[in-house]
């Protein structure tokens, strides 16, 4: 696994497990303001994550959503 998959990776993880604990909390009135903002920070780092490009979706076309093919040799 790449750096910058293992990155992805720990985000997608940290966003589950928070993403988890507010969906438990937020309707007993128990997660707190500042927390939501955290979870906002986490998400929206997520979210640049998932947008930047990494080196293998140069081998992928435009809109492919099947698995990662290895490049031609």
């Amino acid at each position: 696994m790449t750096s910058e998959r293992a990155v992805l990776a720990v985000f997608l993880r940290e966003a589950e497990w928070l993403l988890a604990d507010a969906a438990h909390r937020i309707p007993q009135g128990t997660f707190a303001l500042d927390e939501r903002h955290a979870l906002a920070d986490v998400l929206d780092r997520l979210a640049a994550a998932l947008r930047r490009p990494s080196a293998h979706d140069a081998h992928r076309p435009p809109n492919h959503r099947g698995p990662v093919e290895s490049p031609p040799r």
